[in-house]
């Protein structure tokens, strides 16, 4: 059988099933005795080893076949699993990782790294063997004529993989007797179709009604497992009587279907020309004395939002989907150090766009292994400023508005200011006898190649590939910044945008250029001047157009006010927002560009970047 079909949504599940699987390790780890965690590890390893053995990746499911095995040691036990045994899995779950890569990436399976072999025969007392094959199926009494059986199975709601789980029983099944008919068929479970999670099977009676029940409990992700027979035995006069009760019921139709990320790339790219000719329409019919046209580009552009809206919330994941591997992260990073932390995370059910949760990955990295390596002290240091020998690690994400604010908090040390300026000096950042204020230090942190060590650390040291983290947040249309507090801590924050989508803005004309300002930074528009108002382009560093203007006052989440003074306001529109790159994001106060329907290019200001601007003048 060509299982090749499956191999994506193998690499998919068997994903979910490792995340999922170090989560509850690391619960182990701080919580022995927790059997909740305890039965989900074992499920997740029984899972992985029963689909990659469907799939004919051996090498993959006798490892997954003895780590669980390991695991039922401890439930059989009550036990709980041993510190030393959390550590193995741990090890074996890498290399299931390793495994599920070389799987992706079409190579051969590499083989069991030795040293993780000799860490489970040491714990296991000797090499366990390796899964046995199911028995052959049973063969009915001599001269017996076979009954029909209707085995109904119905799967856990919490089952990662529904079809997959169904294909999988259905041979199973099929190794004890005749496969008569599947609902859904077996083409649906290997199309990767399972509506429902209910499967209806008919088979014939070459097993006894035992055997298959002693399946049905082997089996897990499995909440009922019924079989009833449909067919009495042959009459006395060796007719066959009607079978007794209806066939299967017709299957329902699927709910969800999996998308490859590449086709809803290519439709949010085509939403984003269907916005842009939509804004060309938009003002090419309001110039035109046609009722019918512009009638016909009002209704366009409701289906056009209404389309755009839906392909938006696509794209949204919730950071879960980032976070999920970060304590282990940690936990490796604060062993290497022989330090002691608590790192903790809320707002995971905050969503971001997916392209910005991809991008992010690598950024927070940097500053989780920089707080671990460098901001917080050891057990000793942190007894002799009066702390508990644990250090805390604080990571959140919270929505304020369209924008999603990230804070990574540690209570170490802090940064120490007055070394950032001697090496600055050293560096040639600063001038001898220069003193500048405590901001400008903390931003001599992100410059390329700053590092307050003399050495390289084997992790990271604060300041080193800083420059790298506030780039890559940039790219995203984001900000970085910085506070600490000596001996007490630090902390960055994150300022992203909620999605790299569409976005409706305010087009205002200054100096000849046409800008965009965010719409929901905008308080209200009018004509004339108010007190404290400034020219854009004064900001910008030009010169002032002519004419008396208009007034734009810009604000949001409670903050001061900006009133800017332009030359004219051209109305709303909603653009696809592109990332800058690194030359045009340092000339300006500017966010991103859009590209608009007449196919002008206009940069999104920066609105925070503008008050700052201002503030500083």
């Amino acid at each position: 059988m060509d299982m090749s079909r499956y191999q994506s949504l193998f690499l998919n599940d068997t994903a979910e099933h490792l995340d999922a699987l170090e989560g509850n390790l690391l619960v182990l780890e701080g919580n022995p005795g927790d059997r909740e965690s305890l039965d989900e590890v074992f499920r997740h390893l029984h899972s992985v080893k029963g689909m990659a053995a469907s799939m004919h990746y051996e090498v993959m499911a006798r490892l997954a076949h003895r780590l669980e095995d390991l695991a039922s040691e401890a439930r059989e036990s009550g036990r709980g699993l041993s510190s030393p045994a959390v550590e193995v899995l741990l090890q074996g779950l890498d290399v299931l990782r390793v495994q599920l890569q070389a799987v992706r990436g079409k190579q051969s399976l590499p083989p069991l790294p030795e040293e993780l072999v000799l860490a489970l025969e040491k714990l296991q007392g000797g090499s366990r063997p390796p899964p046995e094959a199911s028995a052959p199926p049973a063969q009915p009494a001599a001269g017996s004529e076979p009954a029909r059986w209707l085995v109904e199975v119905v799967l856990e709601e919490s089952c990662p993989a529904p079809a997959l789980r169904a294909f999988v029983i259905v041979n199973r099944l099929r190794q004890l007797a005749p496969l008569v008919e599947c609902r859904p068929s077996e083409q649906q479970l290997r199309a990767g179709q399972f509506p429902g999670n209910r499967l209806l099977q008919v088979l014939l009676g070459e097993a006894e009604r035992s055997g298959l029940e002693t399946l049905g409990e082997s089996l897990l992700e499995v909440s009922s497992f019924k079989v009833e027979p449909l067919a009495p035995p042959a009459a006395p006069d060796g007719r066959q009587a009607a079978a007794a009760g209806p066939g299967p019921p017709p299957a329902a139709r699927p709910a969800t279907v999996r998308v490859g990320t590449e086709l809803l790339d290519f439709f949010f790219d085509s939403v984003g020309e269907l916005i842009s000719l939509l804004s060309f329409f938009e003002e090419y019919s309001g110039g035109v004395d046609s009722r019918a046209l512009r009638h016909g580009v009002r209704r366009l552009g409701q289906v056009v939002r209404r389309l755009r809206d839906r392909v938006v919330q696509v794209r949204m994941v919730p950071v879960s989907l980032l976070t999920a591997r970060l304590p282990r992260v940690v936990r490796d990073l604060a062993r290497q150090q022989d330090k002691q932390v608590d790192f903790t995370i809320s707002g995971q059910e905050v969503e971001l766009d997916r392209a910005i949760v991809e991008a992010l990955d690598t950024p927070l990295l940097h500053l989780l292994r920089n707080a671990v390596d460098h901001g917080l002290e050891d057990a000793a240091a942190r007894r002799a400023r009066g702390k508990p020998d644990g250090g805390r690690l604080e990571l959140s994400f919270q929505r304020a508005g369209e924008r999603v604010q990230v804070r990574l908090r540690d209570d170490g040390a802090g940064i120490d200011l007055e070394r950032v300026m001697q090496r600055a000096r050293q560096q040639g950042l600063l001038a001898d006898g220069e003193r500048p204020g405590r901001q400008r230090l903390l931003e001599l942190i992100f410059q390329p190649g700053f590092s307050t060590r003399e050495r390289a650390g084997q992790v990271s040291g604060r300041g080193v590939g800083l420059d790298a983290v506030r780039r890559d947040i940039e790219r995203l249309g984001g900000r970085v910044t910085v506070e600490t507090v000596s001996g007490q801590g630090t902390t960055f924050f994150i300022d992203l945008p909620l999605t790299l989508a569409i976005v409706p803005v305010l087009l205002v004309e200054e100096a000849g250029a046409v800008l965009a300002l965010p719409a929901q930074r905008v308080e209200r528009v009018q004509a004339g001047h108010e007190d404290g108002a400034v020219r854009l382009a004064e900001i910008l560093g030009g010169a002032a157009g002519g004419g008396a203007g208009e007034c734009v006052v810009l604000g949001g989440a409670g903050g001061p006010l900006l009133r800017l003074v332009v030359e004219r306001i051209c109305g709303h529109r909603e653009v696809v927002v592109k990332p800058l790159g690194r030359l045009l994001a340092a000339v300006g106060p500017y966010s991103g560009a859009a590209v608009l329907g007449d196919g002008r290019p206009a940069l999104v200001l920066d609105v925070d970047e503008l008050l700052r601007r201002r503030a500083g003048r």
